[in-house]
């Protein structure tokens, strides 16, 4: 006696994963698992339904394939003791490097440029560093250069 199976989806037929569905009913801790498919996706398509949705999500290898998780929201997690952290390594940085732009220390700590505004601002008042304002005069760019005092 053979055993019909209903609601399988045959193996030719793409799962879209850019689609709502499931990733907007996910909460914080949520997972769900999907073969075949390489990690550097799965990372791809975390980050396009973080922007959409604005939640963050990750993709972790396991075997066969990849699990995407729901997690806590970065830019909450984002504290004051993370900032005094961020704020320790740009001293570090500038008195390695000397005069740095502001967007090198951004790229260095791997943190968004607004953010390394803040700590930068917050550094300066303290009179932990000088910030010096430059505007490229055929641009009309501005950039800002950080120094240990």
């Amino acid at each position: 006696m053979l055993i019909i199976e209903k609601g399988l989806t045959h193996p030719s037929q793409k799962i879209n994963l850019y689609l709502d569905d499931p990733w907007d009913q996910l909460e914080i801790g949520d997972s769900f698992f999907v073969k075949k498919i390489t990690l550097r996706e799965g990372k791809l398509i975390c980050q396009v339904h973080s922007n959409k949705f604005d939640k963050n999500f990750d993709a972790t290898r396991e075997k066969g394939g990849i699990r995407f998780w729901r997690i806590e929201k970065s830019k909450d997690a984002f504290n004051q003791g993370n900032k005094v952290d961020y704020g320790n390594k740009i001293l570090k940085l500038l008195e390695k490097r000397g005069e740095t732009s502001m967007g090198i220390l951004a790229n260095r700590l791997r943190l968004e440029y607004e953010k390394t505004k803040q700590i930068v601002e917050v550094l300066e008042k303290k009179s932990l560093i000088s910030i010096r304002k430059v505007t490229h005069p055929r641009r009309l760019t501005v950039a800002y250069f950080c120094k240990a005092l």
